[in-house]
């Protein structure tokens, strides 16, 4: 059965009303050790559900949910996420804050869940089990409070982006506007694009926790960004397009012919809204662990590039390397560790995590990691990890001092 959190989006504004509720992708938590539990399930047979349904469970929210006064005061906005866990008898435990807002807006979130009604619980092969869910809740103040993102997002652009110029750096997808009549969206997902001469990478936030945090990335459209006006591009005058682009940010424009979800209707152009600003640090020190060639320290021969041979495995009494089927890279500075995991290397498909890291004197600790991954020097520029798996077997993995493949890094270029 598929493990991790079931999650719905609600927006709630300053007078407690709803304005849609939704599913939405499970957020990866692999490192979290609660989903490591048999008992606790994503998908089980039979959903959990709150008495009454979907709409009982918005009026209850409409009538609870309190805008705090200091946030409202200071015109503070703010998106929460929260998880928790229906245990088998449909009391909802567990609360817990995995994205934070604000303090205040923080506290709201947990106050009201907690005080929610027991629910039917989800079922697995006609048994009660415990079901994990996740709630983002983002507080909006009401239009004439406070000018509204969609309206920050056109000032920027109205004062600030009205060269013509090629996009350069990192940028973060602030709205998403659409041909048809469908209203202008903030995304509820973390979305940037890094741009380059060479290259445009798409980044996606797939979660965070404890400093932790998750991407996944691509090669976007396989070229530069390149600005081109609205003029009509490739087949059928349906090519990508860059509009609007200076040096705070760009429009990027693509015509949607396939099923794209909620926010991407069919047969349409969809315009993406890119701005410089409010990146948060981890991104930006992603891109620049990534850019970069990590100096040696002659203190910490593990600070630098390593890319993974091969797992040492026991064949008939003898150790033998075997390949494994992605390739990995690890990228040590001082105080953080990224781990790359690339599955596509023509499209630079990729896992991307980031961690704070303690060095030990013998390996180092990580804090999705039960414990001390220990390692051995075989010379300068090569070292064997090994930790101790669930089963009690030792799994053995050679590293070596390696660049990132070329294609990467020209894409940074």
């Amino acid at each position: 059965m598929k493990k991790g959190i079931i999650m719905m989006v609600l927006f709630v504004i300053a007078t407690a009303t709803i304005s849609s509720l939704y599913a939405f992708n499970e957020l990866d938590n692999i490192y979290s050790e609660e989903t490591a539990s048999k008992d606790t399930f994503a998908m089980p047979d039979i959903q959990p559900q709150y008495p009454g349904g979907t709409n009982a469970l918005m009026s209850f929210l409409k009538s609870n949910l309190k805008y705090p006064s200091d946030c409202k005061e200071k015109k503070i906005e703010g998106r929460v996420i929260i998880q928790f866990v229906i245990d088998k008898t449909g009391k909802v435990i567990s609360p817990r804050i995995i994205k934070k807002a604000h303090p205040s807006l923080d506290n709201e979130a947990i106050r009201v869940v907690s005080m929610m009604p027991n629910w039917t619980p989800g079922y697995v092969k006609g048994e009660p089990v415990c079901t994990k869910y996740a709630l983002p809740i983002s507080f909006r103040l009401p239009e004439g409070e406070s000018d509204s993102e969609v309206e920050n997002v056109r000032k920027l652009f109205e004062q600030n982006i009205t060269k013509a110029e090629n996009p350069e750096g990192l940028y973060k997808l602030r709205m998403i506007s659409y041909d048809n009549e469908k209203e202008p969206q903030i995304p509820i997902f973390e979305q940037y694009k890094y741009v380059s001469k060479n290259a445009s990478l798409l980044f996606v936030n797939k979660g965070s926790k404890d400093k932790v945090q998750i991407m996944s990335m691509r090669d976007d459209i396989g070229k530069a960004l390149r600005y081109t006006g609205d003029t009509p591009q490739g087949a059928n005058g349906l090519g990508e397009r860059i509009y609007d682009c200076g040096d705070k940010g760009f429009k990027f424009k693509w015509y949607n012919d396939s099923e794209q979800g909620k926010y991407f209707p069919k047969d349409q152009f969809i315009t993406e809204w890119y701005g410089k600003e409010n990146i948060p640090e981890n991104v930006e020190r992603i891109i620049s662990l990534m850019r970069k060639d990590v100096k040696r320290d002659k203190n910490n021969k593990l600070v630098g590039i390593w890319h993974k041979v091969g797992d040492v495995i026991n064949v008939a009494g003898k150790e033998m390397l075997k390949e494994g089927k992605n390739d990995e890279y690890l990228i040590f500075d001082k105080d953080v560790l990224l781990m790359i995991t690339i599955s596509d290397i023509q499209n630079l498909r990729s896992t991307l995590i980031y961690s704070p890291i303690h060095f030990t004197q013998n390996g180092f600790i990580f804090p999705f990691a039960k414990e001390e991954l220990k390692m051995e020097w075989l010379d300068d520029n090569t070292f064997k990890a090994f930790s101790v798996d669930e089963d009690s077997k030792v799994q053995n993995e050679i590293w070596e001092l390696s660049p990132l493949p070329e294609n990467l890094r020209m894409a940074l270029e």
